[in-house]
């Protein structure tokens, strides 16, 4: 973008170390960069949770709307709603495969990529 020396370096230095921590089961544990997998050892990761941006993963259509009926019901019992306007659904799968799901009665918008904080994530 047109930066050099001294500002690119700094720049620089905040990513190429950078390492990601996941929590399970209270142990933080490492993740290697551009892993897709749902799966961390043992543990199976059904949800991406951070402040108020979440995303929610099941191996079919009919779990993830289970899942996202028990979330939904979860935040309405703690006096929050899930903004349909701000979320989707995206389905990673070799084959176009549509995943109609509801929240309150408003189906999602299926998309083929999304933001998850400042990350694109994409099949």
């Amino acid at each position: 973008m047109g930066s050099r020396g001294p500002l690119l370096r700094a720049v620089r230095s905040l990513y190429d170390r950078s390492r990601s921590l996941v929590r399970i089961a209270g142990r933080f544990l490492g993740v290697a960069r551009g892993r897709r997998e749902s799966r961390f050892g043992n543990h199976r990761i059904s949800s991406l949770l951070f402040a108020d941006n979440v995303v929610l993963m099941a191996s079919s259509g009919q779990d993830l709307q289970h899942v996202l009926e028990r979330f939904a019901a979860e935040c309405e019992a703690a006096g929050m709603r899930i903004s349909t306007s701000k979320s989707e659904a995206m389905v990673l799968d070799r084959k176009r495969v549509a995943c109609p799901l509801r929240v309150g009665g408003e189906v999602l918008p299926q998309v083929e990529e999304f933001k998850y904080l400042r990350g694109l994530v994409h099949e």
